[in-house]
């Protein structure tokens, strides 16, 4: 009976490539090459090509939100916009697309952004997941000892 053949672990490259997907719309990509150095150079060692499909959506995301923020400052931040009313003469009030285009997109946003370190709240995740649990009876305990 043949043996199977080894599984063999690929490595995967560390850090995130310098370049934006080439799928991501321009507004994205400035917010790419924004964010990749500041990720790179923070304490989430763990990123990597692997992150890049996340990383690209949190950053069409801000920009889907830029977008939407645009649209409503037009339309003066109002929930409800005034539209023509099919040429009866009358116009009618209906929900401000952008309104809901910014929060779905704020919301996502935030989401990813947290899984990042980039909120307070993800910080404080990502700093305890990295330091060492310490024995409250372990009176020797010294986080900076090697």
């Amino acid at each position: 009976m043949a043996r199977p053949a080894p599984v063999r672990a690929h490595r995967v490259p560390r850090g995130l490539p310098k370049s934006p997907p080439g799928w991501l719309s321009a507004p994205a990509k400035l917010a790419w090459r924004r964010l990749v150095p500041l990720v790179g150079d923070s304490f989430v060692e763990s990123v990597d090509v692997l992150d890049t499909d996340a990383l690209a959506f949190l950053c069409e995301h801000y920009a889907i939100a830029v977008a939407a923020a645009k649209e409503m400052r037009g339309r003066g931040n109002v929930p409800l916009v005034s539209v023509p009313d099919g040429g009866h003469g009358a116009n009618s009030v209906k929900k401000n697309p952008a309104v809901q285009a910014f929060r779905d997109a704020t919301k996502t946003w935030l989401e990813l952004a947290e899984r990042y370190g980039m909120t307070p709240k993800g910080r404080r995740l990502l700093a305890s997941s990295v330091l060492p649990e310490l024995d409250d009876d372990d009176d020797d305990a010294d986080l900076f000892e090697s």
